[in-house]
């Protein structure tokens, strides 16, 4: 800049002021100038080894004043959530137990998380039961059982043609609500049961026989008596198709 500089130290005892003309000011206790070699000055030399004259006037500085730094909340904190709803096991048979799992926080142990359970077949959803749960703590992750087998009764549907195939299984999804704050996102549950197949008078000489579910994998078991049995097909759409039959002279 264009003004004087001045630097100070112990509480003004000591200083360098350099003023705009260049001119060099030293004062304190006691000034000591050391060199490697010797100390030279080029020009003309004062020596003043009286008392220490007064330190120089520096310019004054007003720190600004900070306001006062609230304290900081995290907003999940503050506001009830659920969150993490799921199935434990996506894929169970009709009369296993099922377990949906869901976390939670600023809820009072004990307030009550209403449950409700839909199934989707076909593209349309409808709600298959509601289960109340009471919450075990304020905060943390809730486990609640369902068997399927005591409220579902949509079973098997047979297609007349392979073609169609691959389609979607019925599904079973979850929501959660507590105290009016409400969840919809849980992850997809499939269901399997036993399907028991009775051939017709058509297919009365069939001796093995193939089940294709929803998605078009297929099991193939013998046939007894005009009769079949195929575990864990799932829900839904399926077809059947004529392996192998008696062959008659």
């Amino acid at each position: 800049g264009e003004g004087d500089l001045v630097l100070m130290g112990g509480n003004g005892k000591g200083g360098v002021k350099i003023d705009k003309d260049g001119n060099i000011k030293v004062w304190g206790v006691q000034v000591t100038i050391k060199g490697r070699g010797a100390v030279n000055f080029n020009g003309k030399v004062e020596y003043d080894p009286g008392a220490g004259n007064e330190p120089e006037d520096a310019i004054s500085v007003t720190p600004e004043e900070i306001p006062e730094i609230e304290a900081l909340v995290s907003e999940h904190e503050l506001v009830p959530s659920i969150s993490g709803l799921r199935w434990r096991h996506q894929l169970l048979e009709v009369n296993d137990m099922a377990v949906m799992e869901f976390a939670h926080q600023d809820f009072e142990a004990g307030s009550t998380a209403v449950i409700k359970i839909f199934q989707i077949e076909d593209g349309t959803e409808t709600q298959v039961t509601e289960i109340s749960h009471p919450l075990t703590k304020n905060k943390g992750v809730e486990r609640v059982e369902w068997r399927p087998g005591n409220d579902i009764t949509v079973g098997h549907r047979f297609l007349e043609d392979k073609e169609l195939l691959p389609q979607t299984p019925v599904q079973y999804r979850f929501e959660v609500e507590i105290n009016g704050t409400q969840n919809t996102e849980s992850n997809i549950l499939t269901l399997a049961k036993i399907l028991k197949l009775d051939m017709t008078q058509d297919n009365s000489n069939a001796v093995r026989v193939a089940c294709y579910n929803a998605y078009g994998h297929s099991k193939d078991v013998p046939m007894s008596y005009g009769r079949a049995n195929f575990r864990s097909i799932l829900l839904g759409p399926v077809f059947i198709e004529v392996l192998e039959t008696n062959k008659e002279p």
